[in-house]
């Protein structure tokens, strides 16, 4: 009988532990597609003014021949404005 109540709660203690393990891993899951690098892994990048590295959020902050660097997934581009554009 002792056995039988041991193996019982040692059943609910592994479901239990099952249980929080998959919690975890799709919380790890849903903050992983947040974090800054899987977002620009889908193609986005973040542009920084030069050289204190101000991210630029509107147009309207950069001047035409203003050096700005653009973060990829993988590297980084370095560019000279040579337009800004009105939103459209």
């Amino acid at each position: 009988l002792v056995q039988q109540m041991v193996k019982r709660a040692e059943q609910r203690m592994l479901s239990v532990v099952a249980l929080k393990r998959q919690l975890a891993g799709e919380r790890v899951a849903m903050l992983d597609s947040l974090s800054p690098l899987s977002i620009l892994g889908r193609g986005y990048s973040i542009v920084q003014k030069l050289p204190d590295g101000v991210v630029v959020r509107d147009a309207r902050e950069v001047s035409v021949d203003e050096d700005i660097r653009a973060r990829l997934a993988h590297g980084q581009l370095l560019c000279r404005v040579r337009q800004v554009l009105p939103e459209s």
